[in-house]
């Protein structure tokens, strides 16, 4: 048995300068480094707030010391050039004097994996670690090298046949044309694997302690490539999920969650996108049973249910994934008209979130891969809500308030797929004040709606735990109806 590590890059490129060398050189590292994987699976570790113990994880990480064979796709290379302005003025030029700095990269095709097969013999445990952590790592090298890593122990003949092994170096010497990577030496701690450029810098050391180097022979581009430019459309797991943090004052209430949650797709689709996910119908303008986006924007603390609780983010998550477009969308989304143009909320980045299987993920991100760290994602048998459930019928004549409620909810879990029989879920309405919440996504409109949009608070409890989100009620892609998990 054997650690195998597959990696693949779904926007077709990989940007990394190798350990040693000059970035203007021009010369991008390949294949990715043992020492740059074990960097960012530890840096996974620490952004997660995993209660794993450091020995643990170090234990797992010193797996990548054994010796590596290296599987490589078809690659290309390509450079970008970028002159940065000095404060300066050329020497005999009425302009700034700039600086040269290249942005070398490796083109694959996004469908290709780079495999990293680890002559080490881990146990089931830490290959559960090691992949909970590599599902959080968004990016390889530079920001741009958007990475999917898979952990196992196996790797197919079919795969293979697809792959080109590098020869092993130890008929190489640096003499000759190789490329000088660098893996854990077999005794590496974690505070080696945390050690910055600048630290080695001042104490004049080339290489990080901890560290051992591995030399394979240098993968040329070969000539006359296909190898796509721009990554093209390939089958794999979407993202479902992204998170906008919102900066600026004053934040919008939590009551004005439903404007603001129109403020957002508005803005996202101001990018183009005209998808099924953003507008909720197809070509043939069908209405799709909650398919499509949930907007939903929600306070620092999920604890707080008043509506004068502000808004500090918003999470746009779509059980089918979103398209590629719809991702380039959501990135867009610089600013939100709240109150006066130029005025706050805006979304300070796209954020990269983790939901399943797929990451997009910037170094904003807010979350986890744990879907417990996301609240709205637990699974539990008692949910309340963080926002007041909306009814959208009327009440029969001598219906009570509290049964009227009941077979409301009843019916939206129904509808979404929930448990929702008296023996599966039991309902409790929450009579306290669910004033100030808006049911109109214009903020200009007043609620002259009567009793179609009645609100109030809602408790389930549910025979068997039940996974969420659980969101339920009239504008509930848009805020409403949101529920929390709650103990007991």
């Amino acid at each position: 048995m054997s650690l195998v590590v597959t990696l693949r890059f779904p926007h077709g490129r990989y940007h990394a300068t190798p350990w040693g060398r000059q970035v203007n050189e021009g010369r991008p590292e390949w294949p990715p480094s043992p020492w740059r994987i074990a960097r960012a699976l530890l840096s996974a570790w620490h952004r997660s707030g995993s209660p794993v113990d450091e020995d643990v994880v170090q234990s797992a990480l010193r797996l990548l010391a054994a010796p590596v064979t290296f599987h490589v796709p078809r690659t290309g290379r390509g450079h970008a050039r970028h002159y940065y302005p000095l404060a300066k003025r050329k020497k005999g030029k009425n302009r700034d004097d700039t600086t040269l700095g290249m942005d070398s990269f490796v083109t694959i095709h996004p469908g290709d994996p780079c495999v990293l097969q680890v002559a080490a013999d881990p146990t089931a445990a830490q290959v559960e670690l090691l992949t909970a952590l590599a599902a959080q790592v968004g990016y390889l090298g530079r920001a741009e090298s958007l990475v999917d890593i898979e952990i196992g122990t196996t790797i197919s003949d079919e795969v293979l046949t697809q792959l080109r092994q590098l020869p092993p170096a130890d008929d190489l010497s640096a003499a000759k044309d190789v490329e000088p990577l660098l893996a854990p030496a077999a005794d590496v701690t974690l505070d080696q694997l945390r050690i910055t450029t600048a630290q080695l810098r001042d104490r004049s050391i080339q290489r990080p302690p901890g560290s051992r180097p591995v030399l394979v022979p240098y993968d040329p581009p070969l000539q006359g490539s296909s190898v796509a430019r721009r990554p093209f459309r390939v089958e794999r797991a979407h993202p479902d999920l992204a998170v906008l943090q919102l900066v600026g004052r004053p934040l919008p209430r939590l009551g004005d969650a439903v404007v603001v949650a129109e403020q957002v797709r508005q803005a996202a689709r101001g990018g183009g996108a005209r998808t099924v996910a953003f507008t909720g119908r197809r070509d043939d303008s069908n209405q799709l049973d909650h398919a499509h986006a949930y907007w939903l924007p929600l306070p620092d603390r999920l604890d707080g249910t008043r509506a004068g609780s502000t808004i500090d983010r918003a999470v746009v998550w779509c059980q089918g994934g979103f398209e590629d477009e719809e991702v380039r969308a959501l990135m867009g989304v610089g600013q939100l008209i709240w109150g006066q143009p130029g005025q706050g909320p805006f979304p300070l980045e796209y954020a990269r979130g983790i939901i399943g299987e797929t990451v997009v993920a910037s170094p904003a991100y807010l979350g986890s891969a744990q879907r417990s760290r996301l609240e709205l994602f637990a699974e539990t048998r008692t949910w309340h809500t963080l926002t007041p459930v909306t009814t959208n019928r009327h009440q029969k004549p001598r219906q009570s308030d509290q049964a009227f409620f009941i077979d409301v909810v009843r019916r939206q879990l129904r509808h979404t797929g929930r448990p929702f029989a008296e023996h599966d879920v039991e309902v409790d309405v929450d009579w306290r004040s669910s004033a100030g919440f808006r049911a109109h996504r214009n903020p200009t409109v007043r609620d002259r709606t009567g009793g179609t949009h009645r609100r109030t608070h809602v408790r389930l409890r549910f025979r068997q735990p039940v996974r969420g989100p659980v969101l339920l009620g009239s504008l509930s892609h848009f805020g409403l109806g949101t529920f929390i998990p709650q103990e007991g």
